[in-house]
């Protein structure tokens, strides 16, 4: 059975498991499994048009098993047609990746990042920054995978 931790801050759950079934597809994508370590799935907002100075969604990662790549999964929107959200990949207060949506509808996007530099005797915050061009920004879900 996997164990869980929450965040103090938000509501992040590390899980701790070999694999789970709802991820087989992306596991299938990537060509070899992936272990989910951390998901979260409360809709936060933006109308900012710079990115905050402190992660919106994060955990903290210790790179035990020395995996190389993560991925990262998030489920974003924007409310206004013409209009962008961007969503910022930030490893230790550093932005390493960006995703952007366009779209009125929900949609997951996706991106690797490098965790080969994360240490197996420290941990290191990963987490998620959002900023718009105009109109409101909406992250609802942002999963994060190792890929070893």
């Amino acid at each position: 059975m996997p164990r869980s931790t929450k965040s103090s801050k938000s509501s992040v759950h590390a899980i701790i498991t070999k694999e789970a079934p709802s991820i087989s597809a992306l596991a299938e994508e990537v060509g070899r499994p992936i272990i989910l370590v951390a998901a979260d799935e409360t809709e936060i907002t933006t109308t900012s048009t710079s990115y905050p100075s402190s992660d919106q969604k994060y955990f903290l990662f210790c790179n035990t098993f020395s995996y190389v790549t993560m991925r990262v999964a998030v489920e974003g929107k924007i409310s206004t047609s013409g209009q962008t959200l961007y969503v910022g990949i930030f490893k230790g207060g550093t932005q390493v990746g960006e995703l952007s949506f366009t779209g009125t509808r929900y949609v997951v996007k996706n991106i690797n990042i490098s965790i080969s530099d994360v240490p197996s005797t420290s941990s290191v915050q990963i987490g998620i920054r959002m900023k718009v061009t105009g109109g409101t920004g909406y992250v609802r879900m942002v999963e994060f995978y190792t890929i070893p």
